[in-house]
C-alpha cells in the first residue's frame, strides 16, 4: 500500500501543470484548430499517400476487414485506432464519422498525447527542469513530425506509443511489477510502424539493464563506490 501511495503521488507531482502553462495550452488549442480548419479547407480530397490511408482506413469503419491494398506496407494498428474513433465519434451523431476531416483529426489528438508524453518524461528525468513544455514543444514541431499532424499519416500514432512504451517503462516499479502495460504500448507501435520493432527492442535492453542493476547492485556498484568515495578516501588517510 505504501508503494502505491508513493507511486500515485509521483505521478500527481509530475502531472500537476502550472499556472504559466495554461495560457500556452490555451495558445496552443487555438492554434491547432486554426491549422486544422486550413489544411481541411485547402486540402479536402485525400493527399500524397492519404489516397491509400484514407479509403483503407474507410473499408475498416465498414467492417471490411478482409479487403487491403496491396500498396499499403504498413499494419493496419492506425486503422483499427480509426474505427474505434469512428465508433467514438457516432454518439455525438456527426453525419459522416469516417470523412476525411474525422479520420485526420486523429492525429491532432495524437499530437496532444505526444506534448503531455514529452512533458512527462522531461518531468520525469529532470524534475526540477522548468522548461519541461518547450522540451516538448520542440519535439512534437520537428518539421518532419509536425507537417503530418493535419493530415491522415502513421507518424502521429506511431511516436505516441512509442513514447509511451518508454514512459511506463520508466515508471514501472521492476520490483512490484513487470513491465507489462509497456510492452503492450511497444505492440501497438509496431503495429503502426514496423521499424518501430527497433524502439521496442531499445527499451527492452533498457529494463534489462535497470533489472540487472537492481539484481547485481552491490556487487556492479559496491566495491565501485568504496574505491572512488571522495570521503571514505579521506578518512582512510587520516587515520
Amino acid at each position: 500500500m505504501e508503494t502505491k501511495s508513493v507511486r500515485s503521488s509521483s505521478l500527481s507531482v509530475l502531472l500537476r501543470p502550472s499556472a504559466r502553462i495554461l495560457p500556452v495550452v490555451a495558445v496552443l488549442a487555438l492554434s491547432f484548430s486554426w491549422l486544422f480548419a486550413i489544411v481541411n479547407k485547402t486540402v479536402p480530397d485525400p493527399y500524397m499517400d492519404e489516397i491509400f490511408h484514407i479509403p483503407q482506413a474507410q473499408k475498416y469503419c465498414k467492417g471490411l476487414y478482409a479487403e487491403w491494398d496491396p500498396k499499403i506496407t504498413t499494419f493496419p494498428g492506425l486503422y483499427i485506432v480509426s474505427t474505434l474513433f469512428a465508433k467514438a465519434v457516432l454518439t455525438f451523431r456527426i453525419g459522416n464519422s469516417c470523412s476525411v476531416a474525422v479520420l485526420r483529426s486523429i492525429n491532432v489528438f495524437f499530437a496532444w498525447g505526444n506534448i503531455v508524453l514529452c512533458v512527462l518524461l522531461r518531468r520525469h528525468v529532470a524534475p526540477q527542469d522548468s522548461n519541461a513544455l518547450l522540451h516538448a514543444l520542440r519535439i512534437t514541431m520537428f518539421p518532419p513530425l509536425f507537417f503530418f499532424t493535419f493530415l491522415y499519416y502513421t507518424d502521429g500514432g506511431s511516436t505516441f506509443f512509442v513514447l509511451l512504451m518508454l514512459f511506463l517503462a520508466e515508471r514501472v516499479d521492476l520490483l512490484q511489477y513487470p513491465p507489462a502495460r509497456g510492452t503492450q504500448s511497444g505492440g501497438v507501435a509496431v503495429l503502426f510502424r514496423q521499424t518501430n520493432i527497433v524502439w521496442v527492442g531499445f527499451v527492452a535492453g533498457t529494463v534489462v539493464v535497470r533489472c540487472v542493476e537492481l539484481a547485481h547492485s552491490k556487487f556492479i556498484y559496491g566495491s565501485f563506490k568504496q574505491d572512488t568515495d571522495p570521503f571514505s578516501v579521506t578518512q582512510r588517510s587520516v587515520h
